[in-house]
């Protein structure tokens, strides 16, 4: 039986990145040191039947390659939730790539350009929560040590590598900090629901919610 596991914020191959990464793995020096970690950290714990959710910011390559050479490393059964620094595709590329034709082709099975529902209270996003006080679980990347989030809180879990010890984090890990999955708050769901509808904000909750392709609504867990 496959397990299922959430990391983001990997950023191989971008040195820019190592100032937001103040505290380093023992043996951790330089950019490619703390690639070849991550890929053994993610390798030690994914097996190749799992499947993982990427939320976002996987690294800066210098052509579609080099991104596969890597993400193909990686065990598992990958999809990617696209963060910030994924709407980029590198300058040195054969195919003229769509963005989610290019990180499919690095190995991705699926690339997502926007939120995405896990289960019914369950929302993966790159970025932090915009609405954290509606009756749902958010597992978000972005933010890195950043001490303006913490790594859990009543609905949300970051997963950013980082936190993490550069090690995905298992959906048994996410159950056993998640208040959402004991039930608490499945019923007051539709009560919340009626009350932003009476606050004139439904519309911009499901905007933003549901703003992907139909197509992304539905997970691939099994």
């Amino acid at each position: 039986m496959s397990n299922i596991w959430f990391i983001s914020d990997t950023h191989f191959c971008d040195e820019d990145i190592m100032q937001f990464e103040p505290i380093l793995p023992d043996g951790v020096h330089t950019r490619t040191d703390l690639d070849e970690y991550i890929i053994e950290q993610w390798n030690s714990v994914v097996r190749p039947e799992d499947v993982v959710y990427h939320l976002g910011d996987v690294g800066k390559f210098s052509s579609e390659e080099d991104a596969k050479q890597i993400i193909e490393r990686l065990n598992g059964d990958k999809y990617l939730i696209m963060g910030n620094h994924d709407y980029e595709i590198p300058r040195h590329v054969s195919t003229p790539f769509t963005l989610r034709n290019f990180w499919e082709y690095c190995g991705f099975l699926m690339a997502y350009t926007n939120r995405f529902f896990l289960d019914e209270y369950t929302i993966l996003t790159h970025q932090p929560p915009q609405f954290p006080n509606a009756p749902y679980l958010w597992l978000f990347g972005h933010v890195h040590a950043s001490q303006l989030y913490r790594t859990v809180t009543r609905n949300a879990i970051c997963v950013c590598a980082d936190r993490w010890n550069f090690t995905p984090v298992s959906i048994d890990t996410i159950q056993g900090h998640g208040k959402l999955f004991d039930g608490i708050y499945s019923k007051y769901h539709h009560d919340y629901i009626e009350r932003v509808y009476a606050e004139h904000d439904l519309d911009m909750f499901y905007q933003y919610i549901k703003s992907d392709t139909s197509a992304d609504v539905k997970a691939v867990t099994e």
